[in-house]
């Protein structure tokens, strides 16, 4: 119930980030004009960001959130692009994803599935539908060259979108008077080096996106809340620098990369970071309109493909901010690949899982048992694998299995049954009676499941009716088969006189009985120890 709560909690914070909050745009530097001649820095709160890098192309979606209700809000950051390569749109809403932590997820999926390696004990069942109905199952949810349009002397403005209340430029500066010059233009009367972290980006390959609301911006209905911009890119890039200018503040930053990652951050944002690899979906928001829906199409088909999210989560303060955030495209830390894999392939590993261990056990318990077949390990292989199908197949093998020396003076009577259709009637006979237990166990447990239902519902009982009648019609077939004809018996005393089994038609050995059940025991304890010991990565590592 708690990861259920936390779910929803996360949903709530999502639901007032991307839509009751005044302003969602992007990373950089925020300026609120006072009046015409004053200006500030607006008192961010957030960052959130998704990013999708394949093939050297960057597809950034990027929006902050405000604490301030102003019209008149100014907001800026850089692109390490040309602008001739930078793809520039306003959107109403963010990507979402719901998922959960790739480890716990691969913890959950192992354990949920090797639960089902006890129950072809048979004997277990009772137990394991005991705790079940104490168990419970949780989910951590996580929400989460274009035209020149006009030209100066110094400062170039390559594109001009105006969206749901919101207009962005896409913009180059020869040199870091000219940027002032070209924000003074707009009614912002900032002197010239009030921030200096522009001036780190003048006159190298970068294009700053700048963006502000319009007086409309609280009268439309779709209200701009993020911005895209798709450039290339060698490597993972998130515009830090600028928000280092917020000095001791401390601002959140949440940036969602759509794969697993390997994130190596540079020194003073480190200890104030936690990287965390998420397995889950992505979708569109609701709240894109339908000119909106090819840049987040894009965005979200690649994403899909994987449904992997390596999310970068910083908490440290704005000064730490000492430079942008490079990440190599590089596969993610091993322990992040087992993770994915025992989470995307649970059935593989609880298979993988229960023949090492039936194997193991019955080879171990036949060495011990059963000198004869010493120097035959293939039998007792065969033996575990058929754990398989359950123990009730253990049983029939190693009742059937030679374990002894055969007695030449019994060969000749076996023979006779064989040619009268005995030999392999009594197989099939106790196959019939393994399959009419099986089913039984099977009509019990959805009787039991209807009954429970019966209070408040009107549960289906086909189901219950057709595993019941498979029941007995196994029952009857394996008695109709075992049938034995009178004129026949003398060979069926024969075989008892001689220590024999009337039905595998080998002689019996008491310690068949024992490897049942020393096999049954250490096939358990295997499953308990493989699947310990594969989760110990996903727990500790």
């Amino acid at each position: 119930m708690k990861s259920v709560f936390k779910a929803m909690r996360k949903g709530i914070y999502a639901f007032l980030l991307l839509f009751l909050l005044p302003l969602a745009l992007g990373d950089g530097v925020a300026i609120s004009l006072k009046d015409f001649h004053r200006w500030s820095l607006v008192d961010e709160t957030s960052q959130v960001a998704f990013i999708n890098h394949q093939k050297g192309i960057e597809k950034l979606i990027i929006s902050i959130t405000t604490k301030e209700s102003e019209r008149n809000i100014y907001w800026l950051f850089p692109i390490p692009s040309a602008p001739e390569k930078v793809n520039l749109q306003i959107l109403y809403g963010l990507p979402n994803f719901a998922g959960e932590e790739v480890k716990a997820q691969a913890l959950e999926n192992l354990e949920s599935s090797t639960t089902y390696l006890y129950l072809n004990q048979i004997y277990t069942l009772p137990f394991l539908l005991f705790f079940a109905a104490k168990g419970k199952i949780g989910q951590q949810s996580l929400y989460m060259g274009p035209p020149v349009l006009g030209k100066g002397p110094e400062v170039t403005v390559y594109e001009h979108i105006e969206k749901g209340g919101a207009v962005a430029e896409k913009v180059t500066a020869k040199d870091a008077n000219s940027l002032y010059d070209y924000l003074k233009s707009k009614g912002l009367h900032i002197t010239k080096g009030a921030i200096p972290v522009l001036d780190y980006y003048i006159g190298k390959d970068y294009t700053f996106i700048i963006t502000w609301l319009k007086s409309s911006f609280y009268f439309v209905k779709e209200k701009a809340r993020a911005i895209y911009v798709k450039f290339p890119s060698p490597k993972i890039y998130y515009p830090l620098y600028p928000t280092s200018i917020y000095g001791r503040k401390e601002i959140p930053i949440s940036i969602y990369i759509t794969r697993f990652n390997s994130v190596h951050l540079f020194p003073k944002i480190k200890d104030y970071a936690s990287i965390e690899y998420l397995i889950g979906e992505y979708y569109e928001s609701v709240s894109l309109g339908e000119n909106q829906i090819p840049p987040m199409k894009e965005f979200l088909e690649e994403a899909k493909k994987s449904g992997e999210c390596t999310k970068i989560s910083i908490d440290a303060p704005a000064s730490a901010f000492t430079s942008d955030l490079w990440i190599t495209p590089y596969p993610a830390p091993p322990r992040v690949r087992y993770a994915k894999f025992i989470a995307k392939h649970p059935s593989f590993t609880s298979l993988l899982i229960l023949i090492i261990a039936s194997c193991l056990s019955s080879y171990l318990m036949g060495l011990i048992l059963f000198p004869f077949l010493r120097k035959e390990p293939f039998p007792l292989l065969a033996l575990g694998f058929a754990n398989v199908f359950t123990l009730l197949a253990v049983i029939i093998l190693v009742a059937s299995l030679q374990t002894k020396e055969e007695r030449k003076d019994v060969k000749e009577t076996i023979e006779i049954l064989r040619k009268k259709e005995y030999v392999a009637k009594r197989y099939i006979s106790v196959i019939l009676f393994a399959l009419a237990s099986i089913f039984a166990a099977v009509f019990v447990a959805l009787l039991s499941s209807a009954l429970s239902e019966i209070s408040y519902t009107h549960p289906d009982l086909s189901n219950t009716i057709f595993f019941g009648l498979l029941s007995i019609g196994a029952l009857w077939g394996g008695i109709a088969l075992s049938r034995v004809y009178e004129e026949d018996r003398k060979f069926f005393n024969e075989l008892k006189e001689a220590g024999y089994s009337t039905w595998f038609f080998c002689p019996v050995d008491r310690a068949k009985l024992v490897f049942v059940f020393l096999f049954s025991l250490s096939y358990l304890f295997l499953v308990w120890f493989l699947r310990t010991l594969l989760s110990l990565p996903l727990r500790f590592g």
